[in-house]
């Protein structure tokens, strides 16, 4: 954690190679989570690149933000809906109910054939969701963002999100041995994104 508040001091100082550390550090979990929004890698990665452009911008008053993923998140999940916004042609907000469909991202595991099968079984689960709780799963899971951050990021409470985690674990577990659950959500949450 001191590098990174080290890199963000430097960031709000104006170095370059500070911001390219944030970019190897946090874009490919970032590409991940817009895509799941917007539906489109090539769209994503073009959203990221204006969070981490935005963060440029930002760059003198970065150092009062206190968790810099959190805040990238927020960003990259505002960016997203306003691309959708944009290319839906609408012109009132879109919230989290009025997403077109979260699809989790796939993730790229390396281990064998088994392991591959039994990971499918778990997208396919998670993918049985509801919408708000895949996304807010995801956000909990995949992206570690504190509770709090999502709640305020997505505008609902803190219970909310409490309680689609929940649901989401609870759902999870009827359809998994318990060992076998925790090998998979274990393999899951610990992908390098």
């Amino acid at each position: 954690m001191a590098n990174i508040e080290k890199t963000i001091e430097r960031l709000s100082e104006g170095d370059e190679l500070a911001l390219a550390v944030l970019i190897d550090r946090y874009a490919s979990l970032l590409i991940y989570q817009s895509e799941g929004i917007v539906c489109n890698h090539a769209l994503a990665e073009e959203i990221v690149g204006d969070v981490f452009l935005k963060l440029w911008d930002e760059r003198r008053n970065i150092t009062e933000i206190q968790n810099i993923q959190a805040w990238l998140s927020t960003v990259n999940y505002h960016c997203s809906v306003s691309a959708l916004r944009k290319e839906s042609h609408h012109k009132h907000d879109i919230s989290l109910d009025m997403l077109p469909g979260f699809v989790f991202p796939d993730i790229q595991t390396s281990g064998t054939q088994e392991m591959e099968e039994k990971y499918e079984k778990l997208k396919a689960a998670i993918e049985e969701l509801p919408e708000k709780c895949k996304y807010v799963f995801f956000l909990a899971k995949i992206q570690k963002l504190p509770y709090d951050d999502i709640a305020r990021s997505l505008h609902i409470t803190l219970a909310t999100v409490n309680y689609h985690v929940g649901y989401a674990v609870k759902t999870l577990r009827k359809k998994f041995a318990r060992k076998e659950l925790l090998i998979l959500l274990i393999m899951l949450f610990s992908v390098g994104l």
